[in-house]
Parts: structure tokens; sequence; C-alpha cells
């Protein structure tokens, strides 16, 4: 019984360490800081609209407190 676990256990660490095995993907720089400059693009307008909503939001509890 011991023979067959140990065996079990080393079929299945050799088996999981040939999955994880990935190849390099490359990127050209150009690509790369142009896909960078569009996430952050979308970044920042997302942060600007949700500023904005919460300055919305803000002025209406405001008004809701003065009345």
């Amino acid at each position: 019984m011991r023979k067959i676990l140990v065996a079990l256990i080393i079929i299945l660490s050799l088996s999981s360490t040939s999955l994880a095995a990935s190849e390099d993907i490359y990127v050209r720089q150009d690509v790369f800081d142009a896909k960078m400059e569009v996430l952050f693009t979308r970044l920042d307008a997302k942060i600007d609209a949700w500023g904005a909503e919460t300055d919305k939001k803000i002025a209406r509890l405001d008004a809701k407190i003065d009345s």
C-alpha cells in the first residue's frame, strides 16, 4: 500500500510541474506603451466620472441637511 501511495505522489508531482510550464510571450515596447496609455486614459476617465458622481451625491446630501 505504501509503495502505491508513494508512486501516486511521484506521478502527481511530476505531472503538475509539466502543466505549470508556460511559454514566455514578449511584446514590443511601443505596443506595450500604447496599451498602457490607453489603460491609464480609461482609468482616469472612470475616476473623474466617479468623482463627479460623488460630488453630486454630496451636494444632494448637503441640500437635505440644510432644508
